[in-house]
């Protein structure tokens, strides 16, 4: 769930939805499933406030930190050497990756 942060009201942070139960925020519910996500659909059409269903899409969960992961890649262009050769490497390992990597 994203929640306002304080120090500036145009950024967003994530907020767990155990915490966003406690708070004055939107209701929230992690649903297992697609029947789980009708379920909890129809219950938040009765709800007073805003709801946020969560639901896992990820077939190949990746990471234990959160399921998400961004290849932030090493620039194509640079006049440094060490940054030309990183891009080489980095380019020579993605053609080894395959999906799920």
């Amino acid at each position: 769930m994203l929640a306002e942060n304080s120090a500036s009201r145009a950024r967003a942070t994530w907020m767990p939805p155990a915490l966003a139960k406690v708070s004055s925020g939107p209701l929230t519910e992690k649903v297992p499933s697609i029947a789980g996500l009708e379920n909890a659909l129809q219950k938040a059409k009765t709800n007073d406030r805003t709801t946020v269903l969560v639901i896992d899409t990820d077939p190949l969960v990746s990471t234990d930190a959160g399921g998400h992961w961004w290849d932030v890649a090493v620039p194509e262009v640079s006049a440094r050497p060490q940054v030309n050769a990183a891009r080489k490497a980095y380019d020579e390992k993605r053609q080894m990756q395959t999906i799920g990597d």
